[in-house]
């Protein structure tokens, strides 16, 4: 009888045990849901307009700048492009790698279409890689990057950032690379500082996409980051992950560079170029 009772009460915890996971994972479904759905519809009628009258929390932020949406390369090296103004990095051996960064034409362009090229390349048996960084700075808010390149095809030394950064304990990460290793995932999403956590902070999956068209974005407030990645524009969802690390957007920018893992050359030798087609950045208004 003893044994009866205790059998019973065990299948009692279970069953409430399940409901309880039940209703969690509903209202984190609903949680995610939902502040997806306030990006949408607080930001739809601001994107890709960095002129607009920014107020709220992001004001606190250095948004007045104002450029405008032209895409050219004016005589101090400032790059104008999707509405923005953009550093181009130039330097020697420096992270990520280290790797030497040129702010040459021939490792960061705008094309006839207004779309912006980063390249590696050889120049006399030195590999150069590309970035670029707004010159003013974010916060909170949906980012969204547009490319007109397969990042499945990119050789296993090389990596792709879409991110915003301030420094390594404030930065918010959409790479692809394998990380010098063949049989690793090809894409990665990591909300910086470490220790990365997976399923916490940090989510790695290998995306294949047929498209040479991909868009990838972050949704980022107060209760955490969303991030998505669709093939084509919008269409068909690659994968998404949810972080509820809340970390301080003041000071970050967005970055988009290529780069090589540990300074390592690609494997087959070649330069290596991603076309971006377009970036966006919708601020957050409470």
């Amino acid at each position: 009888m003893h044994n009866i009772d205790v059998d019973l009460t065990r299948k009692k915890l279970q069953k409430l045990m399940i409901i309880v996971l039940f209703l969690y994972c509903l209202l984190l479904t609903t949680h995610i849901f939902l502040m997806k759905t306030t990006y949408e519809i607080k930001g739809s009628n601001i994107i890709n307009e960095p002129e607009s009258n920014i107020t709220n929390e992001t004001s606190v932020f250095d948004l007045k700048e104002s450029v405008e949406t032209v895409n050219y390369l004016s005589d101090n090296g400032t790059l104008f492009f999707s509405g923005y103004a953009w550093n181009i990095r130039n330097g020697n051996l420096s992270n990520p790698g280290p790797n030497d960064w040129s702010n040459s034409p021939q490792n960061v362009w705008i094309d006839s279409n207004g779309w912006l090229h980063l390249k590696i390349t050889n120049n006399n048996g030195k590999w150069y890689c590309a970035e670029v960084n707004t010159k003013q700075t974010l916060g909170y808010g949906t980012y969204s990057f547009w490319l007109a390149s397969k990042i499945n095809d990119l050789d296993k030394n090389v990596v792709l950032g879409l991110f915003s950064y301030k420094d390594d304990d404030h930065e918010v990460d959409i790479e692809f690379s394998r990380w010098g290793n063949n049989f690793s995932n090809n894409s990665c999403y990591t909300v910086q500082p470490a220790p990365y956590k997976s399923g916490i902070t940090y989510k790695s999956f290998n995306a294949s996409i047929d498209d040479a068209f991909s868009s990838h974005y972050f949704f980022w407030n107060r209760d955490g980051i969303y991030f998505e990645s669709y093939e084509g524009d919008y269409s068909t969802l690659i994968n998404s992950f949810y972080c509820s690390r809340n970390i301080d957007p003041e000071g970050v920018r967005a970055i988009m560079n290529l780069w090589l893992f540990e300074g390592l050359p690609p494997t087959d030798g070649n330069s290596v170029e991603i076309i971006i087609k377009s970036f966006s950045y919708t601020p957050f208004i409470d």
